[in-house]
């Protein structure tokens, strides 16, 4: 009888675990739409999604003024100017993650109103998050020092600077893939060190 019983808690114990949704890394991204998250590759991958809207993920800790945690983010639709972007320098040497490089929020909450395209111009999108003031970012969930953060993103914002810019809905775009670099300086030593950049190619179906 003992050993039925034994028995009955090993099997139940090996069902929970097999079932349990492995732990996910505080340094990886992901690409989120239709209820389901896909990975990005550590090292220049392609992900393929629909022609629809969807949401860039990541874990940081809480942005403040003594310790600047946030996330510089650059798109691109010319792959050439993507792939300049190089680990090894200082941040204020790069055109699209030194200071001065953020595009402007949309309004006093602090949130975008689309994904601005990098190009030839420069320039990235101030991801952080904050409590009481910065919306660009939906909280999911906390992991201790950590917030699990979503970037949503439907609309494209299209022209270079000092031109009117037009929104397209990302339903409505051509083009057949964009190119994305992601930028963390988790050490806060405003340097790109390798494993703070991340790049990779998103295609739609």
């Amino acid at each position: 009888m003992m050993k039925t019983k034994l028995l009955l808690v090993f099997l139940l114990l090996s069902g929970f675990s097999a079932s349990a949704s492995p732990q996910q890394n505080i340094n990886d991204y992901f690409i989120f739409q239709d209820d389901k998250e896909q990975t990005v590759p550590v090292y220049n991958g392609v992900i393929t999604i629909e022609r629809t809207p969807f949401s860039i993920r990541f874990f940081n800790k809480q942005f403040d003024k003594n310790n600047a945690h946030y996330v510089r983010l650059s798109v691109f639709t010319n792959k050439e100017h993507w792939k300049r972007i190089k680990s090894g320098i200082d941040q204020e040497k790069s055109p699209y993650f030194n200071g001065g490089s953020s595009f402007v929020f949309s309004n006093a909450n602090y949130t975008y109103d689309g994904i601005h395209f990098s190009n030839e111009d420069g320039g990235s999108h101030f991801l952080s998050y904050e409590d009481t003031k910065v919306k660009a970012l939906n909280r999911l969930k906390k992991v201790g020092e950590y917030y699990k953060l979503e970037f949503k993103i439907d609309t494209f914002i299209l022209g270079a600077f000092g031109e009117k810019r037009t929104p397209e809905k990302v339903a409505d775009s051509k083009f057949p893939e964009i190119y994305l670099a992601l930028f963390n300086d988790k050490n806060l030593d405003n340097q790109i060190d390798e494993d703070e950049l991340t790049k990779f190619t998103l295609k739609f179906k």
